[in-house]
C-alpha cells in the first residue's frame, strides 16, 4: 500500500536571560492546511473514500492517521459445465476509485447453452442476428463486491408437435330407393 505523509512545521521564539539562564517562548506561527489527497484508482479494488479531505493544524494539533481501505471488487463469473471458471472482473470507474465502471465487458457464445441470470432469465445476446458475438452482461451488484454467477443452461430442443393420424373422411352412404 502506498503511504503519502504530510507534515507542516511550526516555529516560534526563544529569548533566554543571560542573567539568569530563564528561556520565555514567544506564540507559535500561524495554523497550517494539509492539503486533500485524492485516492488512486487501483484496478480490481474500490476504495472506501474517494478523498482525504485538506485538514487545518495547529502547533498543538496531535498526530493523525487516515486511512483508505481498498476491498477486492467482484467478478461475473461464467459456469460454463465442463469447461474450467475463468471469472471476469467488473470494470473500475476510471474517475473515481469508490464505485464501479461502466460495463463494456462480453461473456462468451457456448454453442447448445445459454447464458442465465441469478433469476433464470437468459441474458441477452450483444447482437440479436447472431449470438456468436457473445452476450451482456448482467448488471453490477449492489454491493461490488460480490460476484454474479452466470449459469450456462443446456439448450432443450423444443418438442415438435406430433402429426396426429389423419382423420378419416367421413363416409357418405347413399341410399337411393325407387
Amino acid at each position: 500500500p502506498k503511504t503519502v505523509t504530510q507534515e507542516a512545521k511550526f516555529t516560534r521564539e526563544a529569548k533566554v536571560n543571560l542573567v539568569t539562564g530563564e528561556v520565555t517562548y514567544g506564540d507559535w506561527s500561524e495554523a497550517k492546511d494539509l492539503a486533500e489527497v485524492k485516492s488512486p484508482v487501483v484496478k480490481g479494488y474500490l476504495a472506501d473514500k474517494a478523498t482525504v479531505p485538506s485538514t487545518k493544524v495547529t502547533a498543538d494539533s496531535k498526530d493523525t492517521t487516515e486511512v483508505v481501505t481498498y476491498k477486492l471488487i467482484g467478478s461475473w463469473i461464467p459456469n460454463i459445465p465442463g469447461q474450467p471458471t475463468n471469472p471476469i472482473k467488473y470494470p473500475n470507474d476510471p474517475q473515481d476509485p469508490t464505485k464501479p465502471g461502466k460495463p463494456t465487458e462480453t461473456l462468451p457464445y457456448v454453442s447448445g447453452f445459454t447464458p442465465k441470470d441469478k433469476d433464470g432469465n437468459p441474458l441477452k445476446p450483444v447482437d440479436p442476428t447472431d449470438p456468436t458475438k457473445g452476450y451482456e452482461v448482467p448488471s453490477i451488484p449492489t454491493d461490488p463486491s460480490q460476484d454474479t454467477v452466470i449459469n450456462y443452461v443446456k439448450e432443450t430442443p423444443k418438442p415438435q408437435p406430433e402429426p396426429s393420424p389423419a382423420t378419416p373422411a367421413p363416409q357418405v352412404n347413399k341410399v337411393v330407393t325407387r
